[in-house]
């Protein structure tokens, strides 16, 4: 078959683009993946959520930056007054400004970037669903979800810190992806300080079990989730007042409940006694009036929508991630703010719905 001069040309025109566009996605192809994140500071009420809100906003935020790596402009802070965090804060921890954040992610967000989104704050459970308490409209479980979905990478990390976080594992779950819960309850509404507890398995030495160097979301979750149940494990109510032993346990006590006026720390057997690991598996006489463990944390990374935790009274057993299709696998092989390289895996479909 012979061409004409027009067709030589335009087939010309033509095989110059396909060469143009094949240069741009190898040029993309070519680009270090990016991690972003989110940290969402919700309705604090009262002390001392007025303040422990924008510190845990504020700690996140310099560990996401200053330790992931995550550049500043990459790391959106919405919490409730964003006066208190001028340096940081994007605006105001609303439905409509989280949404915005989560909708330019669908631009913004290539395949095999990484994206962290942290909540914090008070929230509620019940049989229509998880939310957020956010002023205004609250962030459920569901819209999460389906913003989510949008996003355009499967390397995805949410941590929950907030009470009635259980109800985001099963909304929230696909393979892939890593989703930390304070909480795996339903039932469990009251005010959570769990976040204390993961910014200082962050901040303070001692998470790295593996001794690699690094911090992966598994040792930070086992860190943790540990010390936050064994924390509630060295107080007991005597019935007028509230007894915890250990310097570092009674200074966090302070910290949450100091302006309470309606509890009373008691003195302590010896003030300078450093905490102690509590006694597990023997609830007996001694146990009686004690308030027990209420975070049990959880970490759900295999999609099937059923969280794992490390407490279940007679032991704190870490998350070991060792085999396929357990909880952990994924956790212990990803780092905040480095991108796990899953841009090349193909979508995954929503898993059969599993009783949490």
């Amino acid at each position: 078959m012979k061409f004409g001069w027009r067709t030589t040309i335009g087939l010309a025109l033509l095989a110059g683009a396909a060469l143009l566009d094949a240069g741009a996605a190898a040029l993309h192809a070519g680009e270090a993946a990016k991690a972003h994140a989110l940290i969402v500071a919700g309705e604090s009420g009262e002390a001392p959520f007025t303040t422990l809100f924008p510190e845990w906003a504020q700690r996140f935020h310099t560990l996401l930056t200053a330790k992931a790596g995550i550049a500043p402009e990459r790391v959106a802070v919405l919490v409730e007054q964003p006066d208190a965090l001028k340096s940081v804060a994007r605006g105001p921890s609303t439905l409509a400004e989280v949404k915005k954040v989560l909708a330019g992610w669908t631009t913004e967000v290539k395949p095999g970037d990484a994206v962290v989104v942290v909540l914090l704050g008070h929230g509620t459970g019940d049989a229509g669903g998880s939310k957020l308490c956010l002023a205004g409209p609250d962030l459920t479980a569901a819209d999460l979800a389906e913003a989510l979905k949008l996003v355009p990478t499967r390397d995805v990390c949410v941590v929950h810190t907030g009470s009635a976080s259980h109800g985001f594992v099963a909304a929230l779950s696909h393979p892939d992806r890593i989703v930390i819960a304070s909480t795996n309850n339903p039932g469990q509404g009251n005010a959570t300080y769990f976040a204390e507890f993961f910014l200082r398995a962050w901040e303070q030495p001692g998470a790295d079990a593996n001794g690699n160097g690094k911090l992966e979301w598994l040792e930070l979750f086992n860190r943790s989730a540990q010390e936050c149940a064994k924390w509630y494990l060295r107080q007991y109510y005597d019935g007028k007042e509230w007894r915890t032993e250990g310097k570092q346990s009674r200074a966090l006590w302070q910290k949450f409940y100091g302006s309470n006026s309606e509890k009373k720390m008691g003195a302590p057997m010896d003030p300078e006694a450093e905490d102690a690991e509590p006694q597990l598996g023997e609830w007996g006489e001694q146990w009686m009036g004690r308030r027990m463990c209420t975070e049990f944390a959880q970490l759900d990374d295999n999609g099937d929508r059923v969280g794992s935790a490390v407490f279940n009274n007679t032991a704190l057993t870490p998350l070991k991630g060792s085999e396929p299709g357990e909880d952990g696998k994924q956790a212990a092989a990803a780092v905040p703010g480095q991108p796990r390289g899953l841009a090349g895996l193909p979508e995954f479909k929503d898993p059969e719905q599993k009783s949490p």
